[in-house]
């Protein structure tokens, strides 16, 4: 859900469309960590809106500390700090500190790593049989065709 919303905000001076999902990035560098700074929060509050009850403490905790902690990355990035910008910024650190507890209990181990795996695996394996029963898998285009859909079934259970 978050790609899918990162993906639809459109360009903007000082902004450009990820090319790459969330999760594909294996190392942020300069560019994609200052697009994200820009729109993790509209994508987070677009994601969080509307919670129930029990989520309202939650989603109202998550949306201020990951605030916080693009506040604090926007102003370190600053080329000189005065007394003012360094008191913002252990400010904005302080809360992050204090909030970012939030998401701990949505950490995946590594057991549940190994589930989903396996999980994973399990809805493969007949999409596999499936496929090598099909005549016109055998060319490039229809493999990649096919690939894509059965990654977008397994996600969908």
């Amino acid at each position: 859900m978050f790609d899918d919303v990162r993906k639809e905000i459109p360009s903007y001076p000082g902004f450009t469309v990820p090319k790459k999902a969330y999760h594909e990035i294996t190392q942020w560098q300069g560019k994609a960590m200052r697009n994200l700074c820009h729109c993790i929060l509209p994508v987070l509050a677009s994601g969080l809106q509307n919670p129930d009850s029990s989520q309202y403490h939650d989603f109202k905790g998550a949306l201020k500390c990951v605030s916080r902690l693009v506040d604090f990355t926007i102003r370190a990035r600053y080329r000189s700090h005065t007394p003012d910008t360094l008191s913002y910024m252990e400010s904005y650190l302080q809360t992050f500190n204090g909030t970012k507890d939030i998401f701990v209990k949505f950490r995946t181990s590594k057991a549940t790593h190994s589930r989903a795996d396996r999980q994973d695996q399990e809805l493969r394996e007949p999409m596999v049989h499936q496929r090598d029963k099909e005549v016109d898998y055998r060319t490039v285009p229809n493999r990649s065709r096919q690939a894509e859909q059965e990654r977008g079934e397994r996600s969908d259970r």
